[in-house]
């Protein structure tokens, strides 16, 4: 990822083409989160 990310999404669902995209990779990155916490 480049940058904080969460200009991305905002600028993504401004968009509207890429929201599932952005919601997609959101889900992702907050299981990934979630995954690091139970791993630690």
């Amino acid at each position: 990822m480049r940058g904080s990310g969460s200009e991305d999404i905002h600028r993504d669902i401004k968009s509207g083409d890429n929201f599932m995209i952005t919601f997609i990779t959101l889900v992702d990155s907050i299981f990934h989160d979630l995954d690091s916490l139970e791993i630690q």
